[in-house]
């Protein structure tokens, strides 16, 4: 009997470590629609061959009215900033509820270039989630 509360306490208290850090590493990777953005977050595919960078992310937008042009250009010799801008669609009328919208650009660069984001005119801290493409 007291391997099994042994037994049961350990894995009560695993489980208890196990969901604080999923909560404080998903909780800064997904933005939630009713707060500020505090960090963008991108996932970068490298291709070594053609030394490219695909990048895929997604950002809220304050309405489906709106949508979301995505450019890449150099700010120096080391960094590459992602400029995102959102607009808002002529002659449509739309709720003012936040939308999850996806987006994607590709650029030539070396493979430790530094990427930054601005969005809407407004630098925002940026977490680069990296895969390596064959």
């Amino acid at each position: 009997m007291k391997a099994t509360v042994k037994r049961i306490s350990w894995f009560a208290v695993f489980a208890t470590i196990l969901a604080f850090s999923s909560h404080l590493f998903f909780g800064s990777v997904f933005a939630s629609s009713d707060s500020p953005i505090k960090e963008i977050v991108i996932r970068d595919t490298f291709n070594s061959e053609k030394e490219s960078h695909d990048i895929h992310g997604r950002i809220f937008i304050p309405s489906e009215c709106h949508d979301v042009t995505v450019q890449v250009r150099d700010f120096d010799s080391d960094t590459v900033v992602i400029i995102i801008e959102t607009w808002e669609q002529p002659y449509r009328e739309c709720p003012d509820t936040a939308k999850l919208h996806p987006f994607q650009v590709s650029f030539f660069a070396p493979e430790k270039i530094k990427i930054r984001t601005l969005v809407d005119e407004k630098f925002y801290p940026t977490r680069v989630l990296v895969e390596e493409q064959a």
